[in-house]
């Protein structure tokens, strides 16, 4: 009987910690995203591997990289955002 009890509450805290852990995580995943865009909120260039139909658009900002596709000789002009 007491063997019962005994396991039941161990399943009851392992339940505890097993929550507890992934809203710790979770916290913490949280914390650093708005760390990181705090960070790149005044980032203006767009990072680097981005490329528009084939035409490299890396660290460019938004007006040059519109300009740079416009270039191109592409009819399609993409905004980004």
């Amino acid at each position: 009987m007491r063997d019962k009890i005994n396991k039941g509450k161990t399943q009851k805290l392992n339940k505890k910690v097993t929550i507890i852990t992934l809203l710790c995580v979770i916290i913490t995943l949280l914390f650093f995203s708005v760390i990181f865009s705090l960070v790149n909120m005044a980032n203006n260039k767009i990072i680097y591997g981005v490329k528009i139909e084939g035409i490299e658009v890396s660290n460019l900002t938004r007006r040059r990289s519109k300009i740079k596709s416009k270039g191109s000789g592409n009819k399609k002009c993409y905004y980004l955002l």
